[in-house]
């Protein structure tokens, strides 16, 4: 998880030879993150938030690896 930290992801793409282009995913927030995975494809990210960490609206979210839901 993120421990205490606000939930914003930056994920790079680190083949890229300079720093303009080596976004591949859009600044995005996942606030109360408390599991992160990518899938197996790497086209895919994960993020939970599972009790303990929250009581009540526990959730998954699954991003694209351009930033969208």
């Amino acid at each position: 998880g993120f421990g205490n930290l606000a939930g914003r992801m930056d994920v790079f793409d680190q083949k890229a030879r300079f720093f303009p282009l080596r976004y591949l995913f859009r600044p995005a927030y996942a606030p109360n993150t408390s599991h992160c995975e990518w899938s197996s494809c790497g086209r895919f990210l994960l993020t939970a938030f599972l009790s303990p960490r929250l009581r009540v609206d526990n959730g998954i979210k699954t991003w694209h690896c351009i930033g969208m839901l």
